[in-house]
C-alpha cells in the first residue's frame, strides 16, 4: 500500500513538474487609433513616498481628458489638455501638464507618450524614462500593454501603470 502510494504521489510531482511554459506571444500594433479610452490604476513612489490613483482617460490625438481619482474614491482632478490650454477641473492653467504634475502631485511622468508605450511597445520614449512593459493582452489582432513601469533616470520617480480596459472609440 505505501509502495503505492509513494508511486502516486510522484506521478502528481512529476505532472506539475512537465507542465510546458509558453513564451507570450507580442504582436505590435502598426497604428495608433486617433481616438481612444483607457482606464486603468497608477503607482507612484517617489521620494519615500506611495501614492495610488485610478484614472480614465480619454485621448482624441493629442488633446486628452483625464480623470485621476484618489485611494477609496477621496479626491478627483479632472485635466484636459486642448489647443487652447490646460484646465484643471475647468479652470485654465498658465503651467504645462509637466509644471503642474510637479507642483500638485510631486511627481510626472510622460503621458503624451502612453500611446506609444500601449500600441506601438516603445521603450525607449525619452532619455529620462526607463520603460519595462511586463505583462501583454489582446487588443483586436495585436498585443497591448498591460502593466508598464516607468523609472525616471535623474529624479526619484517610480511609476507602474496597470492598464486594465482600452476602448478605441469609433464615430
Amino acid at each position: 500500500m505505501k509502495w503505492l502510494l509513494t508511486l502516486f504521489f510522484l506521478l502528481i510531482l512529476q505532472g506539475c513538474a512537465t507542465q510546458p511554459i509558453y513564451p507570450q506571444q507580442v504582436i505590435t500594433s502598426s497604428d495608433i487609433p486617433s481616438k481612444w479610452q483607457l482606464k486603468g490604476r497608477i503607482g507612484i513612489v517617489t521620494q519615500g513616498k506611495a501614492q495610488n490613483f485610478s484614472f480614465k482617460i480619454k485621448f482624441q490625438q493629442r488633446a486628452f481628458d483625464l480623470t485621476l481619482t484618489g485611494a477609496l474614491g477621496l479626491g478627483q482632478v479632472n485635466v484636459i489638455s486642448q489647443v487652447g490650454g490646460l484646465y484643471i477641473d475647468g479652470n485654465i492653467s498658465s503651467l504645462s501638464l509637466k509644471q503642474w504634475m510637479d507642483q500638485e502631485l510631486g511627481w510626472h511622468f510622460p503621458l503624451q507618450k502612453l500611446a506609444d508605450i500601449v500600441f506601438l511597445h516603445q521603450l525607449n520614449i525619452d532619455d529620462n524614462w526607463q520603460v519595462i512593459i511586463s505583462k501583454y493582452g489582446p487588443y483586436r489582432e495585436t498585443s497591448m500593454a498591460k502593466v508598464v513601469r516607468l523609472t525616471h533616470q535623474r529624479k526619484p520617480i517610480k511609476v507602474k501603470l496597470l492598464l486594465k480596459e482600452i476602448i478605441p472609440i469609433l464615430d
